[in-house]
């Protein structure tokens, strides 16, 4: 009888290097998408961005910040997310996933004859 050795792999997890937060405004044409963006920089640095996209996919960058950690970076997303939403932006649902179709009928359907071709 023998005992068998397993190697153990120890992973470590890497470390987030950006995290953003998608929120709309409007409908149809006046639609406006704001994305707020938390980033990590070169060594444990942050910054964070905000952007805005238009129906017509026209892009505007503001309100740049940098910060000493990602951590800080990380804690100013979750204020510009709060003031967001105070002024009247809403967070938009996950789009994506599995989605069945409906079924194509409910009941048994009839079996085709044979030799009716």
């Amino acid at each position: 009888m023998s005992i068998q050795e397993t190697d153990v792999v120890e992973t470590t997890k890497k470390p987030a290097t950006r995290k953003s937060i998608s929120l709309t405004a409007g409908a149809g044409e006046k639609l406006i998408r704001l994305t707020i963006l938390a980033r990590r920089t070169r060594g444990d640095g942050g910054e964070t961005l905000v952007t805005t996209m238009d129906a017509k996919k026209k892009t505007a960058r503001g309100m740049t910040a940098k910060f000493d950690t990602f951590e800080e970076a990380l804690a100013e997303l979750k204020k510009l997310e709060q003031d967001a939403v105070q002024k009247g932006w809403k967070k938009s649902a996950r789009a994506g996933g599995f989605k069945a179709k409906p079924d194509a009928f409910s009941s048994m359907p009839v079996a085709p004859k044979p030799g009716a071709r």
